[in-house]
């Protein structure tokens, strides 16, 4: 009687353990887009987990498919948001398979190639073993959306949510044979954290890129913080590409890492 109640005990530990994961995409890899809905830290897209970040709202989440028949492959995509104070702090923008297929040509493109980030680092094996993690700026943000991030606008609009003009974007791409790949693009608006707005539409011209970030401490400050936080993840991709729900639970969530030091005060 003890050995039973003890084994109905564990089932149901099991059992509330399971129910507390938080799948994207349902097992036929359906999903309903809720917008602003609260999104747990323990979630998965497809089995891989989520990037640590902050509290995270659903804005987009829809379903595609790579390649082309009969040799494609379903994937899914997620697009997070976190807002503080009717201000959005940070995006993540996350894509992966949902299947795979033996006959799927491997990928070409190289994710770390481009000489013009602020940060960069290669892991990856052979060419198509990549495991890639970049920092950079992005301007014009959200200034002339395409597609599904029009409808996003609106949305984000409707709760006066303000937009900054330019964000900083850690990107992550891991991916393998067999059409598997997954990427995490988090941006992150720096004028959350105490740093001077830079609204320069041109790229090149921007004080976030790479030959004149130097003449603000600050900002030279902000990117070794963020590229810190960034080699972390980086160690863990592996973990997270191994659909390990734990991959990423000595990250320290990056809103929290940030913050835990005041960079806008660098001298």
């Amino acid at each position: 009687m003890k050995i039973s109640s003890l084994l109905v005990g564990c089932c149901l530990a099991a059992c509330a353990t399971m129910a507390s994961a938080y799948e994207l995409f349902d097992s036929d890899n359906s999903a309903e887009l809720v917008p602003f809905k609260p999104i747990p830290a323990d979630a998965s897209l497809g089995g891989y987990p989520l990037l640590p970040v902050g509290d995270t709202q659903l804005l987009g989440l829809f379903k595609g498919s790579w390649g082309s028949s009969p040799n494609f492959i379903p994937s899914g995509r997620a697009y997070l948001i976190v807002v503080a104070n009717h201000t959005l702090v940070a995006t993540v923008d996350m894509s992966a398979n949902l299947g795979t297929n033996s006959s799927y040509d491997n990928w070409t493109d190289e994710p770390c190639k481009r000489n013009d980030y602020l940060w960069k680092q290669s892991l990856g094996g052979d060419f198509s073993n990549v495991n890639c993690a970049t920092i950079n700026h992005n301007v014009r943000f959200f200034s002339s959306p395409t597609g599904q991030f029009q409808q996003y606008l609106v949305w984000l609009r409707a709760k006066h949510i303000q937009l900054p003009p330019t964000v900083l974007k850690a990107e992550f791409t891991r991916y393998a044979s067999k059409g598997r790949r997954l990427s995490y693009k988090i941006e992150v608006n720096p004028e959350y954290f105490g740093l001077p707005r830079d609204a320069e539409p041109i790229w090149g011209a921007s004080g976030w890129y790479k030959d004149f970030i130097g003449q603000d401490p600050r900002r030279v400050a902000f990117v070794a913080r963020l590229s810190e936080w960034a080699q972390n993840v980086q160690v863990h991709m592996n973990a997270a590409f191994g659909r390990h729900e734990d991959a990423f639970s000595d990250v320290p969530p990056l809103l929290q890492f940030l913050q835990h030091e005041n960079i806008s005060s660098t001298n």
